[in-house]
């Protein structure tokens, strides 16, 4: 894979865009989608996107299981000094720590919701 293709893999990576990520590795505009079609079949540029794609995932799935053992460490200690209340806001800080948080008052909830954690071990 030459230099302009890995940088057109780079952006595409980036952007999600094959057009503007063509044009952006200096491919000429008037024919950057075909030319961004023709790099997402070749075989050597589209290896090496789904490597780091791969990667990322790889690294994504490893940061999300250290906070989740990190998180269930902290509710164990939390629920052993039965310091109950420190909890939801665990729950809160993993979710926006991981790009999924919505902020809820949970004072306005209309209806009960409830969490099940087996902070014991037991079956």
């Amino acid at each position: 894979m030459n230099p302009k293709q890995e940088k057109f893999a780079l952006e595409y990576l980036r952007t999600g865009n094959g057009k503007q990520s063509a044009i952006s590795a200096g491919y000429a505009r008037r024919t950057a989608e075909v030319t961004a079609s023709r790099l997402l079949r070749n075989d050597k540029v589209k290896k090496y996107i789904e490597s780091v794609q791969d990667s990322i995932r790889r690294e994504a799935e490893g940061s999300f299981k250290w906070t989740l053992d990190l998180a269930i460490k902290t509710a164990k200690a939390c629920f052993d000094k039965e310091q109950y209340y420190v909890i939801p806001r665990l729950i809160t800080e993993i979710c926006r720590m991981q790009g999924f948080y919505k902020p809820v008052d949970f004072r306005d909830l209309s209806e009960d919701i409830t969490i099940n954690v087996n902070l014991r071990g037991e079956e």
